[in-house]
């Protein structure tokens, strides 16, 4: 079904919308990682809220990484020790952002711990979406078929 959605001729002119639709089903799962890890270690466990933040968005991350590299931007750059640094950079201001929302709205608004994370996460999609696509994920001379 992704193939045959991601292959309508519209998407074929334009590759980046392609490759935004593709983001963000790749977004979806490692949306559905960190929130509900996040969830789970901050109602079950005593972990802090901004650590266990950070141990999410690591997870969620690394997932993004490979699903985005092999799948969203086709990228086969044989640098990819380069690239992943780059991508951890790129996560972590990203990481920044969403940990400065999260202690921002939950300490000085009083908004629940699920809520301020929903509010980060949709925030830090669109830093992620044009970052990997531009400092990451840019086009190169090698890429994957398809």
């Amino acid at each position: 079904m992704m193939q045959r959605l991601t292959s309508h001729p519209i998407l074929q002119r334009f590759p980046s919308i392609k490759q935004f639709i593709k983001f963000g089903f790749v977004g979806a799962l490692n949306t559905t990682i960190d929130y509900l890890g996040f969830a789970v270690l901050v109602t079950w466990t005593s972990i802090p809220y901004l650590i266990a933040n950070v141990m999410t968005f690591a997870i969620a991350s690394t997932n993004s990484y490979i699903l985005n590299r092999r799948w969203t931007f086709r990228n086969a750059d044989p640098r990819w020790r380069r690239q992943a640094a780059v991508f951890y950079a790129v996560m972590v201001v990203g990481l920044v952002i969403n940990e400065a929302i999260l202690y921002t709205l939950v300490d000085h608004f009083q908004v629940r711990k699920l809520i301020a994370k929903a509010i980060g996460i949709v925030i830090v999609l669109f830093w992620n979406f044009f970052a990997s696509r531009f400092f990451v994920f840019r086009p190169t001379s090698v890429s994957l078929p398809g």
